[in-house]
């Protein structure tokens, strides 16, 4: 028994799909933050 487990099928697309709902979300958060500054 090898520490290493190979993906599944299924593993592969969801840490895609997690990774870029990540992405997504911190940057939705930093434009946020940009909004929240008045131009000067």
């Amino acid at each position: 028994m090898t520490a290493y487990r190979e993906f599944t099928m299924l593993e592969a697309p969801m840490g895609k799909m997690a990774i870029f709902l990540g992405g997504f979300l911190v940057l939705t958060i930093l434009i946020g933050a940009l909004a929240t500054i008045s131009p000067t």
